[in-house]
C-alpha cells in the first residue's frame, strides 16, 4: 500500500511539474535557438533577449460547465483579471456610458500566447486601432481579451452563454477555427472532449482516486481515424450558430473570424518557415487534412443563409515575401502577425459595421 501511495505522488509530481514548465518560452524552447523564432517579432533583439519570459500556455483554474479557464493574477508577461480575462483592469458592469465594448474570443492563437504585452496581441492591437484619433470622442472601445489555450468551438460557445453575456458586450468576435481541426485530426470531437488542461485535471484526480484504490469512469472516448473533414466543419457550424443566438439573446452581434495557419497559408516562407510547414505534426497527411478543413469550413460558410456574418483572415499573410517571417508554429505568430490580422479585420469591420466609424 505505501509504495502504491509513493508510486502515485511522484506521478501527481510529475504531471504538476510538466505542466508548470510549458507556461512560458523558456520551459517550451528546449534546443530551438531563439535566434531562430526573434524575426517573427517587429523588435527581433527585444525579443531575442526577452522572449523565454514570455506567456506560453497560461495557467488555468477550473471553472463550472467550461471545464477550465484561465487562473486571475499575473502570470510571466501578462495579466488575468478576476473575471479570468487578458485585460489590465476588471470589466466594469454596468457598462460605461459611451463605451462599445468587444470581446475576442478563441484558442491560444486569440490568447496571444508568445506575445511581447498585452498591447501586442490581436486584441490590444485593434483597440489601438478602433481608438485611434478619438482622444476627444464620446465613442470609446473596449477590446477584451476572453480566450484561452486549446479552447474550440465548443468551449467559446459555453463560455459566451455563462460568461461573456454577463458583461453587457455589443460585440463578440470567434477568432477561431483551427483547433476544432486540431481535435478532429486527433479523433476527437469537439463536442465532448477533454482539452490539454482538462486532462491535466483528469489526471490528478484520477491519481488522488488511485491513493485510495479507486478508479474513475472515462467517458471520453478517443478514436484511431481522423474525424471526417465534413463532421468538423459542420459540428463548428452548429457551435457558431448556438454562439450568435447567445449572444444575440444579450443583445450583441456576433463575428466568426477564421483564422490563419501555416497549413494553408500562400505566403512565401522563409527558410525557417519551409522547415516548419513539411513537419507532419499529426502523420502523413496532416496538411491535406487542414487545408481540406478550411475548404469545408469557406463552404459551409460562405453558402449559408442563416445571416452568420464571417470574416476570413485565413489569407492575411498570402501577400508577404520570404524575408518577412511571421510564425513561431504551425498556429502561432509573432507580434507581426498580430498587427498585420488586427489592421486586416480593423479594415473589415469597418465596412460590416457602421457604427465603429462614429
Amino acid at each position: 500500500m505505501f509504495f502504491g501511495h509513493q508510486l502515485a505522488l511522484r506521478k501527481f509530481d510529475r504531471t504538476l511539474t510538466r505542466s508548470f514548465r510549458a507556461q512560458t518560452f523558456e520551459g517550451i524552447l528546449f534546443d530551438i535557438p531563439k535566434e531562430q523564432l526573434a524575426p517573427a517579432y517587429l523588435d527581433p533583439q527585444s525579443a531575442l533577449e526577452n522572449l523565454s519570459k514570455y506567456a506560453w500556455v497560461a495557467p488555468n483554474t477550473s471553472v463550472p460547465f467550461i471545464g477550465h479557464a484561465l487562473k486571475p493574477g499575473p502570470h510571466a508577461n501578462t495579466f488575468i483579471n478576476q473575471q479570468m480575462f487578458r485585460h489590465p483592469t476588471e470589466v466594469k458592469v454596468p457598462k460605461p456610458k459611451g463605451i462599445y465594448r468587444i470581446f475576442l474570443t478563441g484558442g491560444s492563437t486569440a490568447f496571444g500566447f508568445g506575445s511581447p504585452s498585452d498591447a501586442t496581441t490581436l486584441s490590444g492591437y485593434l483597440q489601438e486601432l478602433l481608438n485611434q484619433g478619438k482622444e476627444t470622442d464620446s465613442l470609446r472601445f473596449e477590446v477584451i481579451n476572453a480566450a484561452n489555450c486549446a479552447w474550440a468551438s465548443s468551449h467559446e460557445r459555453a463560455w459566451i452563454s455563462h460568461h461573456l453575456n454577463k458583461f453587457e458586450p455589443d460585440l463578440i468576435l470567434s477568432f477561431s477555427g483551427a483547433n476544432d481541426a486540431h481535435w478532429g485530426i486527433q479523433g476527437r470531437d469537439v463536442n465532448w472532449l477533454r482539452s490539454y488542461t482538462d486532462e491535466f485535471f483528469w489526471e490528478l484526480l484520477q491519481l488522488a482516486y488511485q491513493v485510495q484504490n479507486e478508479e474513475l469512469i472515462d467517458t471520453v472516448k478517443v478514436s484511431n481515424e481522423r474525424i471526417g473533414e465534413d463532421i468538423v466543419a459542420q459540428r463548428l457550424f452548429h457551435n457558431l450558430l448556438l454562439s450568435k443566438t447567445s449572444a444575440n439573446l444579450a443583445e450583441s452581434k456576433y463575428i466568426f473570424l477564421l483564422q490563419p495557419i501555416l497549413q494553408v497559408t500562400e505566403k512565401e516562407l522563409s527558410e525557417r518557415e519551409k522547415k516548419l510547414s513539411k513537419r507532419e505534426f499529426f502523420g502523413e497527411g496532416t496538411t491535406s487534412y487542414f487545408r481540406s478543413v478550411y475548404k469545408k469550413i469557406k463552404d459551409r460558410l460562405e453558402n449559408d443563409a442563416s445571416d452568420l456574418t464571417f470574416i476570413d483572415l485565413s489569407s492575411t499573410f498570402d501577400s508577404l515575401d520570404s524575408q518577412t517571417e511571421v510564425f513561431l508554429d504551425s498556429y502561432h505568430f509573432g507580434d507581426r502577425g498580430n498587427k498585420y490580422i488586427a489592421e486586416k479585420l480593423y479594415q473589415e469591420l469597418q465596412l460590416k459595421l457602421p457604427e465603429l466609424k462614429q
